[in-house]
């Protein structure tokens, strides 16, 4: 790449007065476009950025991973749960320090009851409370927490 080409796009890209700095190439190449005083190509603007070490430290690193696969036939077939604890901002939620996570796997819909203590008889109390609003549910898919997989929460589901 020449010295004044890859001057140029120091100009626009370290800038960070200029529309295009510190976006990436599609910002970068839509701002040297609409200034229109060269004619760089997007390959060239992707090269100068991969040599360009505040572009690469910083850039998103993207990760793919396989995802489980749930075909979900009708409305209400099948729910998600999960406790979120957030105990270290009780004092900031009336001393609330789990919330109870029911995702409707159909239609997305999420809801969430708050709860101060993760015990069996409190979580089965919330999931009665969230299951009032959902018709006969057929499955329900959760991580192993001891909520979730007591005794006394599988005869609570099995009742349902």
């Amino acid at each position: 790449m020449a010295q004044d080409v890859e001057r140029y796009l120091n100009k626009i890209y370290l800038n960070a007065k200029a529309p295009g700095s510190f976006g990436g190439a599609a910002y970068l190449y839509k701002e040297v476009r609409r200034r229109g005083e060269r004619d760089i190509s997007m390959k060239q603007i992707k090269n100068y950025l991969s040599r360009l070490s505040v572009y690469n430290e910083f850039k998103n690193k993207r990760k793919k991973f396989k995802k489980r696969k749930v075909v979900v036939p009708n409305r209400h077939y099948a729910i998600a749960a999960d406790l979120m604890n957030y105990g270290n901002l009780s004092d900031y939620n009336n001393g609330y320090k789990n919330v109870l996570l029911v995702q409707e796997l159909f239609t997305k819909f999420m809801h969430a009851v708050p709860l101060k203590s993760a015990t069996t008889m409190e979580v089965k109390k919330a999931m009665a409370k969230i299951l009032k609003s959902i018709k006969k549910v057929s499955y329900m898919i959760t991580d192993s927490g001891g909520e979730f997989k007591s005794g006394t929460m599988k005869a609570f589901l099995n009742g349902k």
